[in-house]
């Protein structure tokens, strides 16, 4: 067999403390489920997504997911109070929060500051949220297939500030400000 006509199959190690692995082909798919889902749920590009939780692999396929539609992701430190964390999801406007079991009080005393955030988002199960292997079960169906966006006009992320010097702020980076981050690295 050929080299070009040879399927890559790589594992690609994402969870270091269980050891799970995924292929790029899995990884592919599941961006594209839980797109396709949050696209039926009424996601629209420019909308933002809250994740607040520590690295995992499925925080990757969030960030990608709504990446993929055209939506904006607000990361937050998992070290957030619930003060903090309600500032960020107001003042960015947050229509969902994406969050671990471990913070799921914060979270939930944060939803209740936040009139704008729909419902709350769990990477496991917890009462009175939605889990995130129910945005996997997909057809894929609404996956945008060509979207287009202006990259350097166009918000892509919105991370917030540590607040060193007083409230954390948002820092809005275009599409155009990560790829030149990643092409500086």
């Amino acid at each position: 067999m050929s080299s070009s006509s040879k399927s890559l199959s790589f594992q690609i190690k994402v969870d270091g403390i269980t050891g799970r692995t995924f292929t790029f082909s899995d990884l592919q798919t599941a961006i594209a489920k839980v797109g396709s889902s949050l696209v039926k749920q009424g996601f629209k590009p420019g909308d933002v997504i809250t994740i607040f939780s520590p690295n995992c692999p499925e925080f990757g396929v969030m960030y990608l997911a709504v990446t993929a539609i055209g939506g904006v992701v607000s990361a937050v430190s998992p070290l957030y109070t619930p003060d903090e964390l309600a500032l960020a999801l107001v003042h960015s406007e947050s229509s969902l929060l994406i969050t671990s079991p471990a913070l799921i009080s914060v979270a939930k005393k944060a939803k209740q500051k936040s009139p704008n955030v729909k419902e709350i988002v769990v990477f496991g199960q917890e009462d009175g949220c939605r889990p995130f292997d129910s945005l996997l079960d997909d057809d894929m169906a609404a996956f945008p297939t060509n979207l287009t966006f202006d990259p350097k006009g166009q918000m892509v992320a919105l991370p917030y500030s540590s607040g060193t010097t007083g409230l954390p702020k948002g820092v809005m980076l275009s599409h155009y400000c990560v790829l030149a981050n990643v092409e500086q690295l």
